[in-house]
């Protein structure tokens, strides 16, 4: 599309666009849906009763999962295919083709969650396939251990997508997704990938032949296994290839929908949330709880020495050889480690210790269960059996404390049912907002390991789990630094990675809690978040708190609230505005308030849209003029959302009848200029649309102009050699009609020129969508000087 060069200045701003109103109505709450879910029609997580059942919403008894050869399910909730050689059994999963599946004619998005202990070599017998169905689809892992994929497995070569770029590292987690979208005569097939916590890689290209393409074609007959989709099998023309490693999967979704790349970044693996039995936090008024929902009065925890809590955390004192040990320990319960079952064990601490040789800190313990801590040299321990530590010791490879720092550890144990007598332990590592570094370990002698034993029998403490302990056997080791532990969980199942990155350490009692939201009428659109906080040592150091749209930070205000101001709208709660762009009103922003730890206390999600629905889903509630701003505010996004194709199928105005008025006719509302002077080349004035609309003038001078000549009045003013760029204070949508004044003087003669956000509106009539938004703006502006009047 061509446009003028003044329409480019102002679209190119419009993206980040602010023109909004107050809504004078008592806020409320609605619940942010996930819009993808309507577009899951398959999803397999391999977890809860019934592992192996399609739990998209609308899933179906016929996309069951048929489990083939050696794999299982594990507790952890994976999928575990293990390696086979030529002639062995083929061990895969197979489900039956259903007409939710990938053979369609319509639009399709494959995504899975893998990996594999494999290491690659350049030998032509190594390949994995990962996902196939004949006619449909065919996706795996090279030799090289690049991805392959291809649209229509009877044609590799010729509908091979493009994976540049994309390596699958051996014992990574790998998401990818596959995004095929049906366009006039062929189809365009994009692929999102990501291997652990590194950069997302995407590609796309586009297909021709889209007759053949994800859709059923006669070649299919009599082919093994017919039309089936089948997981991780290596049979393909019944010959087996040689794979040489085992395959987990966590995750498996068809979308009836091409997925954008900002879609496949926001899904997210099962939530760790149900799994968890055991939680400190160390907030509220009863601090020592557990505030897990099954949470038991066993489970509080007790204070020994001079430990202590404070501002939300465990604060453990340095414990010296001979002086009173400080600690924290947790009475023995069926929710603990001292079980058969599969746990994971999560803390977040620091420590201020710069080691000595001598120096040793346990971080928990329980008899016959589990030690975990850092050694003398600042490298972790982990041992599940702790009467039998070289036995039973957990994998810390690369694992290594740093003093003052937010250190993150989780420890899965994963009694997996696929040999008798194994297990696995997972450790997850991560220092600060670092790398994360995991490490898999497979250990025998089950018998023992997390289970009590005699050996426990008179041991000091008992059964008890212990915090920050150095007592080990009755002598104690000399810690040298000050601890503090800012969360620990205990989950039911062993978490995967993915689970575990997921976690976020928030304060989930009572203490701040939202009071509702608004929208905000100040020359921009805002959205108002109302916290209370009832917590009283919330109230005595500063809190951060922050509103992010994905990434791109918004609001990043210090706050003190002994300091601070309630809400004049809302008693006793404080306010927290957001300001955002016109085409943003379907976007979901996140809140956050951390202290000044930085730990996160509170989050939650909201949108300009979810108040504008509840505001009009309850209109006879407020005046005619409220709603009608409502939706000329909506309509406004949505018009900003066209024209710059963002995220147009969730759009602002969807649903709305609401006819836009005719712009009014242009001669009414011409520039002024008066006077003139020899130094000004010209002048030339234009919106800008960011936080505030503005008018901008651009002032070119004469050659013979110098600094000392001219004088400039009417805004900010910058100046780029003999350009003056000169910018207007903000103009609210009632005064869209109220001409901005820009004087030039040079000391004897002056030179002024008169413009109003009207005269741009009203030049926009020689492209289509430019005159959309145009007339968009301008029934905003209508309804603004509406409900003002009101």
């Amino acid at each position: 599309m061509k446009r003028t060069a003044s329409l480019a200045i102002l679209l190119a701003l419009v993206v980040s666009c602010l023109t909004g109103f107050w809504a004078a109505a008592e806020p409320a709450q609605t619940a942010e849906s996930d819009d993808l879910n309507r577009h899951l029609i398959s999803h397999w997580d391999f977890a809860g009763t019934d592992p192996l059942a399609d739990k998209a919403p609308a899933g179906t008894t016929s996309d069951t999962v048929e489990i083939k050869g050696s794999s299982v399910v594990t507790r952890s909730g994976t999928l575990y295919i293990p390696d086979y050689v030529q002639g062995d059994t083929v061990q895969y999963v197979s489900i039956a083709d259903s007409p939710d599946l990938l053979r369609s004619a319509e639009d399709r998005t494959f995504f899975i969650v893998f990996k594999t202990d494999k290491t690659f070599t350049t030998e032509k017998s190594d390949s994995m396939e990962l996902a196939s169905q004949n006619g449909a689809l065919r996706l795996g892992v090279q030799n090289s251990g690049a991805p392959f994929i291809s649209t229509n497995p009877h044609a590799m070569g010729e509908n091979r997508a493009d994976t540049s770029g994309m390596t699958c590292p051996a014992n990574t987690w790998i998401t990818l997704a596959v995004a095929y979208e049906k366009r006039e005569g062929g189809a365009t097939v994009s692929t999102f990938f990501r291997a652990g916590d590194g950069d997302w890689v995407a590609t796309s290209g586009a297909f021709s032949d889209a007759t053949q393409t994800w859709q059923e074609d006669n070649s299919d007959a009599g082919k093994q296994d017919g039309n089936a989709l089948n997981i991780g099998r290596n049979v393909i023309k019944s010959y087996k290839t040689t794979w040489g490693g085992n395959l987990t999967i966590d995750d498996i979704r068809i979308y009836d929908k091409a997925l954008s790349g900002a879609e496949v970044e926001t899904l997210n693996h099962e939530s760790a949330d149900g799994h968890l039995i055991s939680h400190w936090n160390f907030a509220g008024s009863d601090a020592l709880a557990d505030k897990a929902e099954g949470g038991s009065t066993v489970d509080s925890m007790q204070l020994f020495g001079a430990a202590s809590v404070r501002d939300g955390m465990l604060l453990i004192p340095d414990s010296v050889n001979g002086n009173t040990v400080n600690y924290a320990q947790i009475a023995d319960s069926a929710d603990s480690f001292r079980s058969a079952d599969s746990r994971t064990l999560f803390i977040r601490f620091k420590s201020d210790k710069t080691y000595q040789n001598t120096d040793r800190m346990e971080l928990i313990s329980q008899n016959g269960a589990l030690r975990v801590g850092v050694k003398t040299d600042g490298g972790l321990f982990a041992g599940t059996n702790p009467h039998a530590m070289g036995e039973n010791t957990a994998d810390v490879s690369g694992m290594t404390y740093a003093p003052n720092r937010w250190i993150t550890l989780a420890i899965a144990y994963d009694k997996s049912p696929s040999v008798a007598g194994q297990f696995h332990v997972a450790v997850y590592f991560q220092i600060g907002d670092d790398a994360w570094v995991e490490t898999m370990k497979t250990l025998t002698d089950a018998t023992q390991t997390w289970l009590e034993d005699n050996s426990d029998a008179g041991k000091q403490d008992g059964n008890a789990l212990n915090i920050g302990r150095n007592v080990i056997s009755g002598f104690a080791t000399a810690w040298g630094g000050n601890l503090t532990i800012d969360d620990l969980r205990i989950y039911d199942t062993a978490l995967s990675l993915n689970q575990v990155r997921d976690i976020t350490v928030t304060n989930p009692t009572a203490d701040i809690t939202s009071a509702g939201h608004s929208l905000t009428l100040d020359g921009g659109i805002g959205v108002n978040f109302y916290l209370t906080f009832a917590g009283r040592y919330l109230f005595a150091s500063p809190l951060r708190v922050t509103v992010r749209n994905g990434e791109r930070l918004l609001t990043d205000e210090t706050v003190t609230l002994t300091d601070a101001e309630p809400s004049e709208q809302i008693s006793d709660a404080y306010r927290f505005t957001a300001a955002i762009a016109a085409k943003e009103m379907t976007d979901t922003l996140t809140l956050t308030v951390s202290n000044a730890s930085e730990k996160v206390l509170y989050t939650e999600t909201y949108s300009a849209k979810a108040y504008a629905d509840t505001m009009l889903a309850d209109a006879e509630a407020y005046s005619a003029e409220t709603v009608a701003l409502v939706k000329a505010m909506l309509c406004y996004g949505g018009e900003a959302q066209r024209y710059f194709g963002y995220q147009t199928d969730r759009l602002a105005d969807e649903g709305l009848a609401l006819t836009l008025p005719e712009l009014p006719d242009a001669a009414d509302w011409q520039s002024e200029t008066e006077g003139s002077l020899s130094c000004v080349a010209s002048v030339s004035a234009t919106l800008k649309l960011d936080s505030r609309l503005r008018i901008v003038f651009r002032v070119a001078l004469a050659d013979e102009a110098t600094d000392a000549e001219l004088t400039c009045t009417g805004g900010d003013v910058v100046r780029d050699g003999r350009i003056l760029t000169v910018t207007t204070d903000e103009i609210l949508p009632t005064e869209y009609g109220t001409a901005k004044t820009l004087t030039l003087t040079d000391g004897t003669d002056t030179l002024t020129v008169r413009y109003s956000p009207m005269t741009y509106l009203t030049h926009q009539k020689d492209n289509a969508r430019v005159e959309a938004l145009a007339k968009a703006l301008y029934a905003y502006r209508l309804a603004a000087e509406g409900y003002a009047a009101e």
